[in-house]
């Protein structure tokens, strides 16, 4: 998703490139979102804490991709959001606002950021359909095929919120495979 024509379109838009270190966030609940964030290199969790306190993840991610408080972004609304590094993570954060404004008049920006958003929603819907078809040991084999380099990347307890699970259940699941 990421071509030199694409980085030059957002370029301007840069508001700094800055290195995080693992389990500093870049976002968090209950602020109103700015910015959009790429992930030049490291990993990033995207969760919300449940009514019990329990981190609820629903988006792993790494190197080529784009993240962002979406909901907060496009409504104006404070973010249910936190998104936390799982790895020291060098990211590029770009003012949302400033590229919004661009729209009208850069047809090929707002292409790039439909892509963005298609992108988002896909990933969404794809583990959204896996949660309410797969089983628990279909939704771990599927991420390891998927996403098997996020196994060292991300711990246990991330991987088991993200698929869904509790951290026992998947070890039970590991302890089948080895």
């Amino acid at each position: 998703m990421n071509s030199p024509i694409e980085t030059e379109l957002i370029k301007p838009f840069q508001v700094e490139r800055k290195t995080y270190q693992k389990g500093q966030l870049l976002e968090a609940s209950g602020v109103f979102s700015k910015y959009l964030y790429y992930i030049n290199a490291g990993a990033c969790k995207q969760y919300r804490i449940n009514k019990q306190g329990d981190s609820v993840i629903f988006r792993l991610m790494s190197e080529g991709a784009f993240c962002a408080a979406a909901y907060s972004l496009i409504t104006g609304n404070k973010s249910f959001d936190f998104i936390e590094c799982c790895e020291d993570s060098d990211i590029t954060v770009y003012n949302y606002h400033m590229i919004l404004a661009q729209y009208d008049n850069n047809i090929a920006l707002s292409n790039l950021s439909r892509r963005i958003v298609e992108q988002y929603f896909i990933e969404e819907q794809e583990r959204a359909i896996t949660l309410a078809n797969f089983s628990p040991t279909a939704r771990y084999d599927k991420f390891c095929q998927e996403k098997g380099t996020f196994l060292q990347r991300f711990n246990l307890g991330d991987i088991a919120s993200y698929l869904g699970m509790r951290r026992e259940t998947l070890s039970r699941i590991r302890s089948k495979r080895f």
